[in-house]
């Protein structure tokens, strides 16, 4: 199904871009599997600068598993002000208590075991699996299921998704993999254009808007491989030809450099 694709150039070039560009995110220091645990759920709804500060004052309130499980729902939900969601701290709780109880106070390390505790989905319980634990498994958010389609060059199913996302897995190096693609496929989202200033016409209709949106992408890098490139423009399906006959129109207007040699993409010096 995606033997067609250059697993190895996506790779090298997530990875490579992730050796400079990588987040700075406390709990990634520190992967303590209860930390991993608060961040993931934190995350499931909330931006990642508003959850920083959050977490930092809920691990000063309830250090531990331990005492988040014998603290008074009260408490939490006190300590949970400002985050939104407000079932997520219950569930939260509730899933400290089951490990108290059927685990002697330890996270379990399967992704089974996890995704059996009170409000732990299919992707919490990958998440802390790898990032915790060291599991080697993929773990797709929404950036990153949006990013792969990009790279396949068309909308791919949750399942098609799956499959491709443990094609790519590299051995050994899951938690890199996976926080290199949300990483990456934060910034994409970041990149995109809001629904209101979408043409009408169809993208494909469009080089003018085309032309825009690599320029958007390449204002957030130093400089990009093609691969990258072509992977954060997924609606503009798998045209790779199109996309590098743009790329060398804004080179030769003085918009951008292509370094044909390295294929390499920056805004001008």
């Amino acid at each position: 199904m995606f033997d067609h694709l250059d697993h190895d150039a996506f790779r090298t070039s997530i990875l490579d871009w992730y050796g400079v560009y990588r987040r700075d995110l406390p709990w990634r220091g520190d992967p303590d599997p209860y930390h991993v645990l608060l961040s993931e759920v934190m995350l499931q709804q909330t931006q990642v600068h508003r959850v920083i500060p959050a977490y930092h004052r809920f691990l000063a309130r309830f250090p531990t598993l331990g005492d988040l499980a014998s603290a008074p729902t009260a408490d939490v939900l006190r300590a949970w002000a400002g985050m939104g969601y407000n079932r997520r701290a219950l569930y939260l709780k509730r899933a400290a208590q089951a490990v108290r109880e059927g685990y002697g106070g330890s996270l379990p390390r399967s992704v089974e075991e996890l995704e059996r505790l009170p409000g732990i989905g299919r992707y919490t319980s990958r998440a802390v699996a790898c990032f915790a634990f060291g599991v080697q498994v993929a773990v797709v958010d929404t950036n990153v299921r949006r990013l792969l389609s990009g790279f396949a060059g068309r909308q791919l199913t949750e399942k098609e998704t799956e499959t491709l996302a443990d094609l790519l897995l590299p051995s050994g190096r899951a938690a890199d993999w996976n926080q290199a693609l949300m990483d990456y496929g934060s910034l994409v989202e970041r990149a995109r254009p809001q629904r209101s200033t979408v043409p009408r016409q169809r993208f494909a209709e469009s080089d003018r808007f085309w032309r825009g949106r690599i320029v958007d992408v390449l204002r957030l890098h130093d400089a990009l491989s093609m691969p990258l490139l072509l992977a954060a423009l997924p609606e503009a399906g798998r045209d790779e030809a199109r996309i590098r006959s743009l790329v060398r129109s804004l080179h030769e207007e003085g918009l951008a450099e292509f370094a044909e040699g390295t294929d390499t993409v920056t805004l001008p010096t």
